[in-house]
């Protein structure tokens, strides 16, 4: 009997985790009548009823979805769940209910149960409509998942700046997650009058969904219509293929206008300067604006503070109005007219410029004064040599004519000959320094020359000559080292002299490890 206890309380703990009732409550039932039907408790036939129809409409849904699912093996590719409803198999419904949340668990589940569906109908799985509890479609010892249908959509949300530039913006998704991997690439197609007017192609790889966003600049005026597709691809042993295309439903239009170009221009500072007695107005224009724009201009010309003369609009350029550029500075020189001719000497001069745009009644700029310039009574240009270091130079000379002579280049230190000699314990060079290559008759430098032995890096013994080196001569001098011990040294000799720009210049030889027997 104590067993037959122990064995309805471990099946009311299962009965309870898979039905969600209370440990107890189903213990108690089970201790009632052997079923579970909730017989230990109290119930009206209304309520009967209402549990009846619920159930049943439960039951039928479960027997739809399953009908055609793998979710038990058994049959032919498919597992048939018939549920006769009836009150008492109320844990059924629960139980399968509980599968439908599990599917991955349900096998395990009815396997648990079967005592439990045999304890409460007193017969077989049949007996409550289970024909099956083995199906053909199961995998890996579970059962498989209905396959998930990808629904790719696009959301578009391009827009442009009004002037010359689209923002393509749009969103690619599976709107049902289904997990897939995408590798391709959209082709972003700007069409104009029905002709493509420039295409991109962006390669792309990703899951479930991408965000793209890409301009288009610089664009002219005009209508446009954007269209935009995915191709995807897959690749095996190195050879990839088109597959899928996605092509936008989407085909977003666009228009462009005229912009009206509204100048910006600006006028620097005018530079005066003379030509004897005639003056000269450059003028650097600039418009910010990047429109170009064609202007007139006038000027009054002062000297000391006192107006001089006018020169207005309609008199400075016989030929029509001047012209500003687009871009970068426009230089407009003004000179030749007889206002600017022959003025008189004097300080201050200077002139205020003043412009106007063509076709734009409404500007006119402030007077904009140019530096000031002094006018003297300019003298006969004298012709000659003005370079003070020439040989020909011209003191009196105002103008330089390019006939200035000097005199050649310095001679340059060369050595053109060294011999170093030793025996048993001396050793001496001969050397022969010149200034140039040849004869000439140039002021020499005066060379300091000097001789050494080391060992290790340390001097030993080092002898000094000086030199006035001048000309291309034969001149060997001799430099001598005595009393040498025996061993190996090293022999250095240098010759050093400052040349005309005042740089420390030299000249060096060295001879290592020379054995000196001693």
């Amino acid at each position: 009997m104590g067993a037959d206890i122990r064995e309805l309380v471990e099946k009311a703990k299962i009965v309870a985790e898979a039905t969600g009732r209370d440990e107890a409550d189903v213990l108690e039932d089970l201790l009632d009548d052997g079923l579970v039907n909730d017989s230990n408790k109290e119930k009206d036939l209304v309520t009967q009823l209402k549990e009846a129809a619920v159930l049943i409409s439960t039951v039928q849904s479960i027997n739809q979805e399953v009908s055609e699912n793998t979710v038990l093996n058994g049959g032919e590719n498919k597992t048939e769940v018939l549920v006769e409803t009836t009150l008492e198999g109320d844990v059924v419904d629960r139980a399968i209910e509980s599968v439908q949340r599990k599917v991955k668990n349900i096998k395990k589940l009815l396997i648990t149960l079967a005592p439990l569906f045999l304890l409460i109908t007193g017969g077989s799985l049949e007996a409550v409509g289970i024909i099956d509890m083995y199906g053909a479609n199961e995998v890996d010892g579970g059962p498989t998942m209905p396959p998930c249908e990808s629904m790719w959509v696009y959301d578009d949300y391009s827009a442009h700046d009004g002037i010359d530039k689209i923002m393509v913006r749009f969103s690619f998704f599976d709107k049902n997650n289904c997990e897939i991997e995408i590798n391709g690439h959209f082709v972003l197609s700007l069409y104009q009058d029905d002709s493509i007017y420039v295409d991109e192609l962006l390669n792309v790889l990703f899951v479930n969904g991408i965000d793209i966003e890409y301009h288009f600049e610089n664009l002219e005026v005009g209508d446009y219509e954007l269209r935009y597709e995915l191709h995807s691809i897959e690749c095996d042993d190195g050879v990839c293929e088109h597959t899928d295309d996605w092509t936008s439903p989407h085909n977003p239009p666009f228009n462009f206008e005229n912009q009206e170009c509204l100048p910006e221009t600006e006028l620097d500072a005018p530079s005066l300067s003379a030509n004897g007695n005639d003056l000269i107005v450059d003028l650097v224009f600039s418009d910010l604006g990047g429109c170009g724009q064609d202007i007139d201009i006038r000027m009054d010309v002062w000297n000391g503070g006192q107006h001089h003369t006018t020169i207005d609009y309609d008199e400075i350029n016989v030929y029509g109005e001047y012209h500003i550029l687009a871009n970068g500075d426009t230089l407009i020189r003004i000179e030749g007219l007889i206002e600017l001719k022959d003025i008189p000497d004097g300080d201050n001069w200077l002139v205020k410029v003043q412009y106007i745009h063509i076709g734009d009644s409404n500007y006119e700029s402030n007077m904009v004064n140019s530096n000031s310039l002094k006018i003297d009574e300019v003298a006969e240009e004298i012709l000659g040599c003005t370079n003070s270091t020439a040989l020909n130079y011209d003191e009196n000379a105002t103008v330089d004519d390019d006939s200035c002579e000097y005199p050649p280049p310095r001679c340059e230190i060369i050595l053109f000959s060294i011999v170093i000699q030793y025996d048993k314990n001396t050793s001496w060079v001969q050397y022969d320094i010149d200034c140039g290559t040849e004869p000439n008759d140039q002021d020499g430098f005066n060379v300091s020359v000097q001789f050494w032995i080391s060992e290790n890096n340390t001097t030993l013994n080092y002898t000094i000559g000086y030199h006035y080196i001048k000309g291309y001569v034969a001149d060997t001098q001799e430099l001598c080292l005595e009393d040498i011990t025996a061993g190996k040294y090293d022999f250095h000799w240098i010759a050093i002299w400052t040349d005309d720009d005042g740089e420390q210049r030299l000249l060096e030889e060295n001879w290592l490890d020379i054995e000196i027997t001693g």
